[in-house]
C-alpha cells in the first residue's frame, strides 16, 4: 500500500510540474520562458526517473500466491510487478523524450525552444492518456475483485460470522464498487448477505452483456 501511495504522489508531482512547463510555455517574458521551460523540464525529468526506479521495487516483489492474492496484492500492484506493463514502458518513453528536449533545447532560438517544448507537450499527453486508460482498466478489475472476494468471503462465512461481522466485511469492500454499496446501504436483514450480493452481481453483468451485445 505504501508503495502505491508513493506513485500516487510522484504521479500527482509530475502532473503538477508538467502543467508548469505548460504555463511557461506560454508566457511573454522570454528570459523567464527559457529558464522557467529549462527549470520545468528538469523537475519534469527528475520525477519521472524517480518513477522509473520505482520499477524495481514492484517487479522485485514476489506476489502472494494463496487464493486472495490478487485481492492482497490489488489489481495495480499486480499489474506493476509485470516488467512490461505498460506504465513502465510509457515512463522509460516519457523520460527518454523528456531528457532528448532537454538537451536540445540548449542554444535553440525562442522560435525553436517554443517548438521543442509544444511537441513534447503534445508527445506527454498522448502517453499520459496511455497511463490513464491503464489505471481506469485496473480499477474495474480491482473492483470485480473485490466483488469476487466478498462474495467467496460471504459464503465461507455464512454460518460462522455473526450478520454484524457480515455487513463490517461488506463496508469495508465496498468503497469503488457500486454493487456492494448497494447491498450495504438495501440489504434485507433477513436474507443472506451472499445471496443478496450474488443476485445483486448477475443483474448487473447481465446489464453490461445487453449494452456490449451488437444492435441488431
Amino acid at each position: 500500500m505504501m508503495r502505491i501511495l508513493v506513485l500516487a504522489v510522484l504521479v500527482s508531482s509530475v502532473a503538477s510540474v508538467f502543467l508548469g512547463l505548460q504555463q511557461a510555455n506560454t508566457s511573454s517574458n522570454h528570459t523567464k520562458v527559457v529558464k522557467t521551460e529549462v527549470q520545468s523540464l528538469e523537475k519534469l525529468q527528475d520525477g519521472l526517473a524517480m518513477m522509473k526506479k520505482l520499477k524495481s521495487v514492484f517487479v522485485n516483489e514476489k506476489p502472494h500466491q494463496d487464493d486472495g492474492s490478487q485481492f492482497a496484492n490489488g489489481a495495480l500492484s499486480e499489474e506493476l510487478a509485470h516488467p512490461d506493463s505498460k506504465i513502465w514502458s510509457t515512463i522509460e518513453s516519457m523520460v527518454g523524450s523528456t531528457e532528448k528536449v532537454v538537451k536540445q533545447m540548449k542554444g535553440k532560438s525562442k522560435a525553436e525552444q517554443k517548438n521543442l517544448m509544444d511537441s513534447l507537450e503534445h508527445e506527454l499527453d498522448d502517453k499520459a492518456v496511455i497511463m490513464k486508460n491503464v489505471t481506469e482498466s485496473t480499477g474495474v478489475k480491482q473492483k470485480q475483485q473485490n466483488e469476487e472476494y466478498l462474495l467467496g468471503l460471504l459464503l465461507l462465512h455464512a454460518k460462522d460470522w455473526s450478520y454484524e461481522r457480515q455487513l463490517n466485511a461488506t463496508q469495508n469492500l465496498m468503497n469503488g464498487s457500486p454493487i456492494i454499496q448497494e447491498m450495504y446501504l438495501h440489504h434485507v436483514n433477513n436474507t443472506g448477505l451472499a445471496t443478496q450480493l450474488a443476485a445483486l452481481m448477475d443483474k448487473a453483468h447481465s446489464k453490461t452483456a445487453v449494452k456490449a451485445s451488437p444492435k441488431k
